[in-house]
């Protein structure tokens, strides 16, 4: 077993690692928000470990090649994808917990008057 070899196996258990952990957060948070957030950190820090693991095990130059291509790619949209499911849940309604209270936007710059309505 050679050096690159055992770098390769510590890169796939600990990408494989955060993505399970990352998994575990999104099953276990309470709020879109957060959730949103363990998913996006699996898929960008754990897709990071797990090519750098399978790029030191390539056989050829071309497999090397579409692994980067995969790598930017997926590291192009998530965070697309993660601004878009953050918008699309704001628009619909949700608002991130702060404190376990929900604070809307109004409430969170202090423009509140006596009787509810932002100013």
């Amino acid at each position: 077993m050679s050096l690159i070899d055992i770098a390769s196996g510590v890169l796939l258990v600990a990408g494989s690692a955060l993505v399970v952990i990352s998994a575990i957060g999104v099953l276990r948070f309470k709020d879109t928000f957060m959730k949103l957030h363990a998913s996006s950190v699996a898929e960008t820090g754990g897709l990071l470990l797990l090519v750098a693991g399978m790029l030191l095990q390539c056989p050829n130059w071309l497999v090397a090649v579409k692994l980067i291509i995969v790598a930017l790619v997926l590291m192009l949209t998530n965070p697309v994808s993660s601004h878009a499911l953050a918008r699309a849940a704001l628009y619909d309604g949700y608002r991130p917990k702060l404190c376990d209270k929900t604070v809307d936007d109004a409430t969170a710059t202090g423009n509140v008057e006596k009787s509810g309505k932002s100013q």
